[in-house]
């Protein structure tokens, strides 16, 4: 009984887990990248779960972006979404196959654990990329057009260019 419980615990503590961490890694439905606001180089909480990258290439003619600043961001937008699918991909599968893990009975803790770290391991790597990829795009503009930029995101709520006109 008392195994039983143990091991109850642990699966609703995996599912819990699995369900706040897991939405760091998620697309909207127009295929931006969403994650968890952390405060992230000093922006807000609220604008630290905001695709940066897309942001600023939505307001290129706000940032006054030159051509090859507009390139760039598209580069690096383009190089983390490949990068976080293939992330995702990977995740997904681990979730799997820790799910076919605690159906086992007796569970294999050693196992269990090692998946766990895999998992973990893949939601720090896809955290970090898009970390970089942020920083690789802020590191492009100058000081006026991040001073613009920090503008923006103070302002909350932005429109897109397209709901602009």
């Amino acid at each position: 009984m008392k195994r039983t419980t143990v091991i109850s615990v642990v699966v609703l503590m995996l599912i819990l887990s699995g369900i706040g961490g897991f939405a760091g890694a998620q697309t909207s439905p127009d295929g931006r990248m969403m994650g968890p606001a952390h405060g992230m180089m000093g922006f807000s909480r609220a604008s630290a779960d905001r695709p940066l990258i897309t942001l600023m290439l939505d307001h290129q003619q706000d940032l006054s972006l030159s051509a090859e600043q507009v390139r760039s961001l598209e580069v690096i937008r383009s190089d983390f979404q490949q990068e976080a699918a293939q992330r995702i991909t990977e995740l997904e599968a681990a979730e799997k196959e820790l799910d076919v893990l605690l159906r086992q009975v007796p569970v294999d803790l050693s196992r269990v654990e090692a998946t766990l770290r895999k998992i973990e391991g893949l939601k720090v790597a896809l955290r970090l990329g898009r970390i970089k990829a942020i920083d690789q795009g802020r590191a492009l503009l100058s000081t006026d057009q991040e001073n613009r930029l920090q503008a923006l995101l103070e302002q909350g709520g932005l429109p897109s260019r397209r709901q602009r006109g």
